[in-house]
């Protein structure tokens, strides 16, 4: 027996050894669980989430015991959050200081502080504690935002009333950047109100974007001061550009007069930096101003005047879908990726996890644990699972045995295939970060004289740096030409090059046990990379190609084979380029530059631009998603030329998460997700499609097509996940359309669950 501290599903091994007189010893495992109900969750009690960023002031947050709880005076309410660090609160459950105190200064920072409460109690004659499942409370620290859709066409010659929130700052600036206006601003004002017409006249034909940015004064920016930089004492200042820059990065270097040592002047906060002189080096006095922050816009939205996409906003998905189902997801991480394989069973790759979940076409759902080799680790009690992968989320920087980035999973033949690529953002040299790619193959026994699942062959990515600490971070998975074929980004913030590599499977190199603890471990795998003297057909290595030679800091990311000709397209993370490998042109390395990479300031995000993620290809044409800026790209491969979609959403918050084809009805499918887990808008998250055919001929020039169609999905908050973290919102991320049925599967984040929809007749075939 053991005792638990949480409910959920818990699953273990039984092993049963014996030994008969002048016999080897025989073991056999079996594996069993068991799921354990929860305490009844808090309640929290109603608060408002918004913060304003210009004036963060204190907050509370109150609860109420469920009155099934029979806790009694054992129990407490126990805090964990990122803002406290590894400190975890204790609280009462009711009475004098039951409530939560969130200072000011915590609350400063833009963006979202969460904090996750449990009911916990003591059982009688237990020292193990025991708890509910967690609820959130959480800020959304924050300006105003546009209400409605970010993205809105207009006829030409038509007024717009657009309208937007007012909690933040005391008055709103509002600015126009038009076509043809060389990226110039056209100020419309200011108002302390929440709604502005822009007339006809001002709305040209073409995309404009209009920017909202609330204030606190009215100076030559009217973008809030979030800190200044004045001279100590009297001396010479060296000045970076003018732009947008992080808390702490280097904004230049200051030389006092009087010969003691220089400093590096850095940003104060998060902001624009701006001096207040121009110029490379300048002299300065003692408490003269060098340079001021200031705050980015709060919001954009984005107005299209004229053709373009006719978009069908809010259609309920009841009427093309029967009423959703989500399956409940039972493993630990945050649902990712989603696929169907040759037989119509779903899989899901979480995050931070090492399972997968498999649901069967008749419904019912299983978690799969992901083989590990294990070992005595002194402190802890039973065997261990060695630790391939680095992590760092807030505070914990070491070695982990779950992944961070599981991006990919994808079918070939009748197996499935995915991706661990470890961590991103560690101090590797101090926990190396290893990579995998795994195999499932459901024609294979699991041997119950094995401890590990033996559906399961682990591919193990060599280390290719003279200190082996990985750092291959692989992302995107493929397959073509009977090899397999995966993305190492090499560090997504790393100098180094990324890699294309590509392998022959072959079950003589599956090492499910590999022992991670052991530095020398890889190094004496049978998989190792080629070399010029060796290749994968031959000698079972995998080949390289180093994405250094056409174009400098590219970052692959996700891969996906061309249905033609069998070549490989990948996008570039670092939002300028796609990319083509052709296996059967000797590998031959192609890139093309994206025309509008958005990298400028608010419009994509730092050092990524648009930040090119989901791809994916038909006969005619590749295409891709940006992340950041709701853009899905469409590369013609007979004409070599790109054009664009942008796809509206309710919130800032909101990202283009995934994007898949349906390849019978022409219809290209995409998520909206928010992945916050404070949402402006609960219910922004949600799916929607563009019709193919007709995105190609409107491509073309066709006089036939003036508009695209798209539709955007409303209702599927509705889904029902019953008893399974129903007070916390959800959000949709990888997309996969089943090719026999037209199903549609999602990842549901959050709300951890496969949601399916099942198409009604007429709207697929």
């Amino acid at each position: 027996s053991f005792r638990v501290s949480r409910g959920g599903l818990y699953r273990w091994s039984l092993e049963a050894r014996s030994r008969w007189p002048g016999q080897e010893e025989q073991r056999l495992y079996a594996p069993a669980s068991l799921r354990v109900p929860p305490p009844y969750p808090l309640r929290i009690d109603t608060y408002d989430p918004f913060v304003d960023v210009l004036a963060p002031g204190q907050r509370s947050v109150t609860w109420e015991v469920d009155s099934r709880s029979r806790a009694g005076p054992s129990g407490w309410v126990e805090i964990r959050s990122t803002a406290l660090g590894k400190e975890v609160l204790r609280l009462p459950r009711s009475g004098a200081g039951a409530n939560l105190q969130v200072s000011a200064q915590v609350l400063a920072r833009q963006g979202t502080t969460v904090y996750e409460l449990s009911d916990c109690h003591l059982p009688p004659g237990s020292k193990v504690k025991f708890c509910s499942e967690p609820v959130n409370a959480g800020f959304y620290t924050g300006a105003d935002h546009f209400k409605g859709d970010h993205l809105r066409r207009i006829d030409i010659g038509q007024d717009l009333e657009v309208n937007f929130s007012a909690r933040s700052g005391h008055v709103r600036k509002l600015d126009l950047y038009s076509p043809g206006t060389g990226g110039s601003a056209r100020h419309l004002g200011l108002t302390d109100g929440g709604s502005l017409v822009l007339k006809a006249e001002s709305l040209s034909e073409g995309v404009h974007r209009l920017t909202l940015t609330s204030c606190l004064d009215c100076g030559r920016q009217c973008a809030n001061t979030l800190g200044q930089v004045s001279a100590e004492r009297a001396g010479l200042v060296f000045q970076m550009p003018e732009r947008f820059y992080f808390k702490d990065d280097a904004i230049g270097l200051f030389f006092p007069r009087d010969g003691s040592p220089g400093r590096v002047l850095r940003a104060p906060a998060h902001g624009v930096v701006e001096f207040a002189d121009q110029g490379i080096y300048r002299r300065v006095e003692e408490g003269e101003p060098i340079a001021v922050v200031y705050g980015a816009p709060s919001d954009q939205m984005y107005i299209h005047a004229g053709a373009g996409v006719s978009w069908d906003i809010g259609r309920d998905y009841r009427e093309d879908f029967a009423a959703g189902v989500a399956h409940p997801v039972h493993g630990p991480g945050g649902p990712l990726d989603v696929t169907y394989d040759s037989s119509g069973n779903l899989w899901l790759l979480n995050e931070f996890s090492n399972s997968v979940e498999q649901v069967s076409a008749a419904g019912h759902v299983e978690t799969l644990d992901l083989p590990l080799a294990r070992e005595e680790r002194p402190g802890f009690p039973g065997l261990q699972p060695v630790r391939p992968f680095a992590i760092n989320v807030g505070a914990v920087i070491g070695r982990t045995n779950v992944t961070s980035l599981a991006e990919r999973i994808t079918p070939v033949g009748d197996a499935v295939w995915f991706t661990q690529g470890g961590g991103m953002m560690a101090d590797y040299a101090q926990a190396h970060n290893h990579s995998r790619i795994l195999m499932f193959d459901r024609h294979k026994r699991d041997l119950a004289t094995t401890l590990h699942d033996d559906r399961f062959c682990v591919y193990n990515v060599p280390a290719d740096d003279p200190g082996g600490y990985g750092n291959n971070q692989v992302i995107g998975l493929a397959a073509s030409g009977g090899r397999i074929w995966f993305a190492e980004s090499r560090g997504i913030f790393d100098v180094r090059p990324s890699v294309i590599s590509s392998f022959i499977p072959d079950t003589r190199h599956c090492n499910a046990l590999l022992d991670f603890e052991d530095p020398n471990a890889l190094a004496a795998q049978s998989l190792q990379y080629c070399t010029e003297y060796t290749n994968p057909e031959q000698d079972g290595c995998i080949q390289r190609v180093v994405l250094d030679g056409v174009a400098a800091g590219i970052k692959a990311a996700h891969l996906e084979t061309d249905p033609v000709d069998g070549s490989l397209w990948f996008t570039d993370a670092h939002g300028r380029y796609l990319g083509n490998i052709d296996p059967a042109r000797g590998g031959a390395l192609t890139v093309h530059r994206i025309p509008d990479d958005h990298s400028e300031a608010f419009v994509g995000m730092y050092y990524f631009g648009g930040f090119p993620w989901s791809i994916k290809a038909d006969d005619e044409a590749v295409y891709f998603s940006e992340y950041a800026t709701h853009h899905i790209l469409r590369f013609d491969k007979s004409t070599r030329t790109f054009s664009e979609i942008h796809v509206p959403c309710t919130s800032p918050q909101v990202r283009l998460h995934s994007i898949d084809i349906d390849h019978r009805r022409r219809r290209l499918w995409f998520t909206l997700t928010n992945e916050q887990r404070v949402p402006l808008e609960p219910a922004a998250s949600t799916i929607g499609y563009v019709d193919l055919d007709q995105w190609r001929d409107h491509s073309a020039g066709e006089l036939a097509i003036s508009e695209v169609h798209g539709v955007i999905y409303s209702g599927l908050d509705g889904i029902a996940l019953p008893g399974q973290h129903a007070g916390q919102p959800y959000a949709f991320r990888g997309i996969d359309v089943n090719p026999q049925t037209g199903a549609v599967a999602l990842a549901t984040m959050l709300r951890p669950a496969i949601t399916e929809l099942t198409p009604r007749p007429g709207f697929w075939p």
